[in-house]
Parts: structure tokens; C-alpha cells; sequence
């Protein structure tokens, strides 16, 4: 019995290997066991080895690094940007035409222009007994403040004249300001009551229709007060006006030399300055005029700039 049961089995484990090496396959799994992948499920979903290692995939490394990309260093710093020292300024670079004064078609010579300046540019009508017989000049930025009673005419006229002092070459520059105590000049419409007493303490006396007060050292002006009555006529306030502030800039006396001059001593109504007041303003703010030059420095000058 023993042995025909040993028989069996041994018949048993004979038809298993037969059935193995005949590929049948091998029954299902039983419920909540594993089973290992066949061929068809390994190509839906990658192995490991089939991930894109690291170094394929696109890494720090291959990005732009911090000193790749545009730095501070790339941008113009503000020492590349031309700056207000980039610029020139007008005593630097003569302008267009500047390299000389021409007054050839004027009708009057350069010893015509210096023996006016002379005359009003070194000199003052109020002097308070003090002699001048040097040259006086504005050499930083004038700041007006105007006060009082002025009216819009009286602002288009001072800024007329401003536009045409900018464009002087030498000039050191003119405008306004909105703040008395940003100005090294003031300009004061005053009604009568606030002008005469105004005018007395200015220059010593009330029978005036404007002043001006300069304040200066070493020749350098730095400080005026101007004041104009506002009960004049139109065509005499626009006078005094133009008179008193280009007065102001170093040419304080007035003559009988150019009757329609703006520094004509005799009573008129010029409504903007001559070719000859221009001419002297030009010629003061040359460059080449330094404050405290005399006489016989001016004539110098004069031979250097003017050309007939």
C-alpha cells in the first residue's frame, strides 16, 4: 500500500513537470496575493532605469548664473549720464558769434561802447560819496523775488527781459523765485505810501519813480533791492522797470550821451533797451571783465572782443 502510494505521487509530480514544460499557465493568484509584472506592463509604465536621470533633465547648472545675467555693472551708472558739469556753461564755450563782439552795422565804434560803459558802468548816480572806478558784476545766478503790487503786463515784461539776459553770452543766469529768502533780488511794487519813504531810505531822497540798491565786494555783486511805483503811467512803468533791473546788474549811472537810452539823465519812455545798452551789457559780462578792473584793464578788454 505504502509503495503504490509513493507510486502515485511520484506519477503526480511527473504530470506537473509535464505540464510546466507544455507552457501552460500557471493558475491565477489567490485573492490579496502579489503578482509580478508581465512584459506588456513594464512598457506602459518606465522602470527606473528608463527615468531620465538627473543630468538630463534641465538643472540649476544649466540656468544663467548670477554673473551671467545683466548686473548693476551692465546698466549706465550716473557717471556715464552727461550732468550739469557735462554742459558747458556760457563763460566756458564762447557761443555762435560770441568769440568777438561785431558792431559793424551799428553805426558807432568799440570807443563809443567803452567810453559809455565807462561812464555808466563806473560810476553810480547814488554813490553816497563813494567813488567807483571799477568794474562790477554779477557772477553767480540772479533769484528775483517780486513783491507788492505787480501786475500780469508788468510779469510779461520782467520775463521778456529775463529771456534776453539768458541769452547774453557770459550771463550768469536769471529768474524767479517763489520764496523771498531764496532771492539775492527783489523787485517791489509799492503804492505811493509804501514807495516814497521806500525811495528815501534807498537812495536819500523821494522825487524818484524807481530805485534800485546793490550791495557788492571785491567787485562781485550779491544782493540788490528794487523798488517802482505803481501809480505810473504804462509806457513809464515798463521804463522804469527795464531801467531799474538792468541798472542792478553793475551799470548804475545815467548820462545825456543817448537821448533814448535807457540811461538817458533827461526825462524819456524807452519801452526796451537800445543796441547801445545791449552792447554794454554784453560787454560787461565777457569774461573776459573781472570784477575790480580798472580803466586802462578795460580798454584791454575792449581791444580783445570788439571787431568794427
Amino acid at each position: 500500500m505504502r509503495k503504490r502510494l509513493l507510486t502515485i505521487a511520484f506519477i503526480c509530480i511527473l504530470l506537473c513537470l509535464f505540464c510546466a514544460a507544455c507552457g501552460k499557465e500557471p493558475a491565477a493568484p489567490k485573492k490579496g496575493a502579489s503578482r509580478e509584472p508581465d512584459m506588456k506592463a513594464a512598457t506602459v509604465t518606465a522602470t527606473p532605469s528608463e527615468v531620465p536621470v538627473p543630468t538630463d533633465v534641465p538643472g540649476p547648472t544649466k540656468m544663467p548664473t548670477p554673473t551671467e545675467a545683466p548686473g548693476p555693472t551692465d546698466t549706465p551708472s550716473p557717471t556715464d549720464v552727461p550732468g550739469p558739469t557735462d554742459v558747458p556753461s556760457p563763460t566756458d564755450v564762447p557761443l555762435p558769434g560770441e568769440e568777438y563782439i561785431d558792431i559793424s552795422g551799428y553805426g558807432f565804434d568799440a570807443f563809443d561802447v567803452v567810453e559809455y560803459y565807462l561812464e555808466i558802468g563806473m560810476s553810480s548816480e547814488y554813490a553816497n560819496g563813494n567813488p567807483i572806478n571799477y568794474v562790477r558784476k554779477w557772477t553767480d545766478p540772479i533769484r528775483v523775488y517780486v513783491g507788492g503790487y505787480p501786475r500780469e503786463q508788468d510779469f510779461a515784461l520782467i520775463t521778456r527781459l529775463f529771456d534776453a539776459l539768458n541769452g547774453v553770452y557770459g550771463f550768469p543766469g536769471i529768474d524767479f523765485c517763489d520764496d523771498a529768502g531764496d532771492a539775492n533780488m527783489e523787485v517791489s511794487f509799492l503804492d505811493p505810501d509804501d514807495y516814497f519813504p521806500a525811495s528815501f531810505k534807498a537812495v536819500g531822497t523821494d522825487i524818484t519813480d524807481g530805485y534800485s540798491t546793490i550791495w557788492f565786494e571785491d567787485g562781485v555783486l550779491y544782493k540788490a533791492e528794487i523798488g517802482i511805483r505803481t501809480d505810473l503811467t504804462d509806457t513809464n512803468k515798463n521804463h522804469v522797470i527795464l531801467e531799474e533791473i538792468v541798472q542792478a546788474l553793475g551799470l548804475q549811472n545815467d548820462s545825456y550821451l543817448y537821448p533814448d537810452s535807457l540811461y538817458y539823465q533827461g526825462f524819456n519812455e524807452p519801452q526796451w533797451p537800445t543796441d547801445m545798452d545791449w552792447l554794454l551789457v554784453r560787454f560787461l559780462y565777457r569774461p573776459e571783465m573781472k570784477p575790480l578792473m580798472k580803466e586802462a584793464e578795460v580798454w584791454d578788454v575792449a581791444e580783445t572782443v570788439f571787431r568794427n
